[in-house]
């Protein structure tokens, strides 16, 4: 099994993204800028940040990423047609076994990219502008975003500038429900 077809199979870089945005959510004080500099640009500065990190330790963490799967995933599974991805076929069952061992693996790597990436989130931040009250929240203002998930699902409904205005309301509604605060019902 080529290396490459190994990594697809454990959502190539999805893990380590995923890894940075819940740290990034879950420090206090990149949270803290989520008012003062509006969900927009938090989200636009955590994907920046993330990109970077990516970028710089994504080839250490692919590293890990295939060591790991080819420990915990058999050869039979990892060749079977239905090992289609990380989101489908018989991977998901690995799922968990995967995570914590791509965690004891990769572990200083996280930290040490979890670090950068909240590093270079804090100096874009600090040179971002401060949004007029009220405005921060824009589109979300009827989202508590006490919770991390929150946030985080707030990201990923931005992350497609294509989209138009009607695609990201009927998009962003799948999820009102979760995040409305309690006053807005």
């Amino acid at each position: 099994m080529p290396d490459e077809r190994v990594a697809y199979l454990g959502g190539g870089d999805h893990l380590f993204q995923r890894h940075i945005d819940e740290r990034m959510v879950n420090n206090a004080a990149a949270r803290s800028e989520l008012e003062r500099i509006g969900v927009r640009r938090w989200c636009a500065n955590l994907r920046n940040a993330r990109s970077a990190v990516v970028a710089r330790y994504g080839p250490a963490y692919r590293a890990a990423l295939i060591s790991t799967m080819r420990q915990v995933v058999p050869d039979e599974v990892l060749a079977s047609r239905m090992a289609l991805g990380w989101n489908a076929g018989v991977i998901t069952i690995y799922h968990n076994r995967i995570r914590d061992a791509l965690d004891a693996a990769a572990g200083p790597l996280f930290a040490e990219a979890g670090s950068e990436a909240i590093t270079a989130f804090s100096a874009a931040a600090r040179s971002s502008p401060t949004v007029e009250r009220g405005a921060a929240d824009e589109p979300f203002e009827d989202w508590s975003f006490e919770r991390p998930v929150a946030v985080l699902n707030a990201c990923m409904l931005l992350s497609d500038p294509s989209v138009t205005r009607e695609q990201f309301l009927t998009r962003k509604a799948i999820f009102d429900g979760f995040h409305q605060r309690k006053d807005a019902r």
